[in-house]
């Protein structure tokens, strides 16, 4: 199944800068919760996030998902 992307008016949409900007942001401060002490539960869970905001922002990008990639 083709992953849905955004059309180049979408990706330029002030709707979607803002949306880009707050998960960008999301992403920085979930990386920052990775470098403490954390169980490998936690971790996991964390880069488990962290992936599912990449897909989120993959929307605006014409290359193909990683993660789906990787499941065949």
């Amino acid at each position: 199944m083709a992953k849905p992307t955004l059309t180049p008016a979408e990706r330029d949409s002030a709707l979607w800068k803002k949306i880009e900007a707050h998960y960008e942001a999301h992403i920085l401060t979930l990386r920052t919760m990775l470098e403490g002490d954390r169980t490998p539960d936690v971790t996991a869970k964390l880069r488990g996030r962290i992936a599912e905001v990449k897909n989120l922002l993959a929307l605006a990008s014409d290359t193909p998902d990683p993660v789906q990639e990787a499941d065949g």
